[in-house]
């Protein structure tokens, strides 16, 4: 439509043309952006409620963690329970920083969730140990094929860029002939 409006010749009416820095502009936000903005846009017109309510979360929480508190004073049944949640959610977090930064794929830290087995009674430590050694060489293959993938990546490119260049040279050098 703009390459029409110019008088642009060869451009069809469809074609959108954009300035640089005008991209932005044309693109709106997305659901969720707008959402978030109208959200935002009702609890600064309370605000009032707003202070209200984040008082009374953060009240809330900490009654919730005095209750937990107690709850784990009082109960030792719920000590080793508590301890092994607590410890399930680190791992989960964990989990989630490596494999969202894609430090890792997810293959690895389901390897380590499986891995991470909670001793229970009459368990024995052998499967814990051999869970692990699993894993390791889980790891390990991983690693291997990650090396593989890296090292033809890396050949590919190379030889793609090798095309590239001869292809390149040839059509200079017909050009050159054509053009005589």
């Amino acid at each position: 439509m703009e390459a029409a409006r110019r008088g642009r010749s060869g451009a069809p009416p469809t074609t959108l043309t954009v300035e640089p820095g005008q991209g932005e502009m044309l693109a709106g936000p997305e659901w969720w952006e707008r959402l978030n903005a109208r959200r935002m846009g009702w609890w600064q017109r309370h605000q009032r409620l707003a202070r209200r309510s984040a008082t009374a979360r953060t009240v809330a929480l900490w009654v919730a963690l005095a209750g937990l508190l107690v709850v784990f004073v009082l109960y030792p049944e719920f000590r080793a329970g508590l301890r092994v949640w607590l410890w399930l959610y680190g791992l989960l977090v964990a989990w989630f920083m490596v494999s969202r930064t894609k430090t890792v794929s997810w293959r690895v830290p389901t390897g380590l969730v499986r891995g991470a087995v909670v001793q229970r009674e009459g368990e024995d430590p052998s499967d814990v140990r051999a869970d692990i050694a699993e894993l390791r060489h889980q790891m390990e293959k991983g690693l291997a094929e990650l090396r593989v993938e890296i090292r033809d990546a890396k050949y590919d490119l190379i030889k793609w860029s090798f095309v590239f260049w001869v292809s390149a040279v040839l059509s200079i050098a017909a050009l050159a002939r054509v053009l005589r």
